[in-house]
């Protein structure tokens, strides 16, 4: 049976894979509640550092276009290219945004799709640092925002599909 190491901190035992498949993935329940707090508290801080929502610019304003983008877009992008149907839950920039309204792609609707929360949470974790550092080298190059917006999105579907 496949085994991996406990995901609590300071904790080295192993962890069967059936219990990670019920969600769990600390070898004990002490673990699992020392593995929670611990992961409360630093997403709290996470959180201080990079400000509230409305602070990064996901105000009002943002609030209706997503609920009007979520109405018309409603299956999330990535799973719809796998031939799954998931309804959408957040709509993602497919070139991250930095620096909330001040960044240009913020409003661009061309760089926004509709992801499912497992998506969402797939491509910020696994994706968001490629694309834009790949818009990033593109801007710098000189080349247009079409061009550089076309190349991004093209990395995304690579990434998406793989």
């Amino acid at each position: 049976m496949p085994l991996m190491i406990c995901r609590a901190a300071g904790c080295q035992r192993t962890v069967q894979k059936p219990r990670m498949a019920l969600g769990l993935s600390t070898c004990s329940a002490r673990c699992e509640a020392r593995y929670q707090q611990n992961w409360r508290g630093n997403r709290k801080i996470a959180d201080e550092r990079r400000g509230s929502s409305t602070a990064r610019g996901y105000d009002s304003r943002w609030q209706r276009y997503r609920e009007t983008y979520i109405r018309e877009n409603r299956l999330c992008a990535r799973c719809a290219a796998r031939d799954e149907a998931r309804l959408v839950e957040h709509v993602d920039h497919i070139v991250p945004v930095q620096g909330g309204r001040a960044d240009p792609l913020f409003d661009v609707t061309s760089n926004h799709q509709g992801l499912c929360r497992d998506c969402h949470v797939w491509k910020t974790a696994k994706c968001d640092d490629a694309i834009r550092k790949r818009y990033d080298l593109e801007r710098s190059a000189g080349a247009s925002e079409d061009v550089v917006l076309d190349t991004a999105r093209h990395l995304w579907e690579l990434l998406r599909d793989a």
